[in-house]
């Protein structure tokens, strides 16, 4: 009887994965902290701005702040921020 939980509990988790999920880079403000990359692996750009908008700085747990804006999210490998700034953010990360 077990086995068969198991079973039924993971496709149930593979069934609210995405069938096409991307790579996004979503350029985010906060209110004190510098801007930043978030980066988003979802199926659609809508989606890559509503997880990046539910995004927290890093750093000690008392002083992460929520995004204040979104401001432009793109798919990593194909797309470049219109902001250079923003663009020059997403080269300097090691990935």
């Amino acid at each position: 009887m077990r086995a068969r939980i198991s079973v039924v509990c993971l496709m149930l988790l593979g069934a609210s994965l995405p069938l096409h999920a991307a790579d996004f880079a979503c350029y985010v403000t906060f209110p004190t902290v510098a801007p930043s990359i978030a980066l988003i692996e979802t199926d659609t750009v809508a989606n890559a701005v509503r997880i990046a908008a539910g995004t927290h700085s890093k750093g000690p747990v008392r002083q992460r702040e929520r995004v204040k804006e979104v401001v432009e999210c793109i798919l990593r490998l194909t797309e470049r921020f219109s902001d250079p700034a923003a663009q020059r953010l997403l080269d300097k990360l090691p990935i």
